[in-house]
């Protein structure tokens, strides 16, 4: 597996790291793995951190893999970390293609930076209460 996952419930977050290769068979199986988990909500935010990691997908993986997430029931913000242009240019692609669903729309974000990635999700967090 080349993903780890915990969920911090105080935060309200679920934070992935992945390593390696990332296949669309991996994103599936961490998400189905996340979903289940006992402390999984459909409004925490997430984390995808994609710095140590390569995602190898096609186009038409692309279109599949948005439209297979477009059947959850999540509802949070999803933040991708990546740390080259290649990965921002393919999380780019995934945004793109997601905008057309409703699940997406303003909720996903790219970043080079852990830490904006953090303060997007806490500044939209703050947002959402006040």
């Amino acid at each position: 597996m080349p993903y780890q996952f915990v969920i911090d419930k105080a935060a309200k977050v679920v934070r992935e790291t992945w390593t390696g290769v990332v296949t669309v068979a991996d994103l599936k199986e961490s998400s189905r793995a996340e979903w289940a988990h006992p402390d999984f909500q459909k409004d925490l935010n997430m984390i995808s951190d994609f710095r140590r990691g390569s995602v190898e997908i096609s186009t038409e993986e692309m279109w599949g893999l948005v439209s297979w997430f477009g059947q959850s029931e999540w509802v949070g913000k999803h933040a991708l970390v990546v740390s080259r242009e290649v990965g921002f240019g393919l999380a780019r692609m995934f945004s793109t293609i997601s905008e057309g669903q409703k699940h997406y729309s303003d909720s996903l974000q790219v970043f080079y930076s852990y830490e904006d990635a953090e303060k997007w999700l806490a500044d939209s967090a703050v947002a959402s209460k006040g």
